[in-house]
């Protein structure tokens, strides 16, 4: 709206320009032309001092008059183009601000899955290092004792070396012995219901029992919501 009332002001000021501008002298042969054969053997006076008589400014204010009126013509299609211009943008303003592109809710719970996935291995991690470090390992005198009577200090069947005195076995409730970040990295992967690689046994059985019973519990829901219904073939 601003442009278009500068083009206005710009061409008002061109207007009285022209106006103040005009010499009766330069558009006295104009109107000669114009005027029919009659009126052509009339012959303005000549100016006194240089300045114009009024028959002059008579005959010359009709082109003047006509010029105002073509730039004035000229102002209000300009101003009528520029307002068509600003008006859609002023709509598109006035309805606010464009609303935010729509996450799809399959890409929404892929990703909070993704988090509780990383949350459960994560947690499972730090159980596993906990159990890990609550095992019994074969002390530094115990080590000692197996070396100078001459025994083996153990064997890990999870990474098939035996053990050392800088890194000592871990012993299960059963009596098997393996490294303590070997039995790690098994009890991250099996869980609470891991067992004894090489017996099976148990390792800690109570939280066996309680996974046993929430995984039993978990597959006899979807049943009782069935209801006993009939399927049809």
């Amino acid at each position: 709206m601003h442009r278009g009332a500068n083009i206005v002001a710009l061409l008002w000021l061109c207007v009285g320009t022209a106006l103040a501008n005009v010499d009766p002298a330069e558009h006295e042969a104009t109107l000669v032309v114009v005027l029919p054969a009659s009126a052509q053997a009339y012959a303005p006076p000549q100016p006194t001092h240089g300045h114009p008589t009024h028959s002059q400014i008579h005959h010359t204010s009709p082109h003047a008059a006509a010029v105002a009126f073509a730039l004035l013509w000229l102002c209000i299609v300009l101003l009528v183009r520029s307002c068509n211009h600003i008006q859609p943008l002023a709509a598109v303003s006035s309805h606010g601000p464009r609303p935010r592109p729509q996450v799809p809710i399959a890409m929404v719970q892929t990703h909070l899955e993704n988090q509780d996935a990383e949350a459960r291995k994560r947690a499972r991690r730090e159980w596993a290092s906990e159990a890990a470090s609550g095992l019994r390992q074969r002390s530094l005198e115990e080590g000692r004792c197996a070396l100078a009577s001459g025994s083996s200090l153990g064997f890990c069947c999870i990474c098939m070396e035996e053990g050392s005195v800088e890194e000592p076995l871990t012993v299960l409730p059963c009596g098997h012995e393996f490294h303590a970040c070997c039995i790690e990295q098994w009890l991250v992967f099996r869980g609470k219901a891991a067992g004894c690689p090489l017996c099976k046994a148990p390792l800690f059985p109570k939280e066996a029992k309680e996974a046993a019973a929430s995984a039993a519990g978990a597959t006899a829901a979807p049943a009782a919501s069935s209801g006993g219904a009939v399927v049809l073939v």
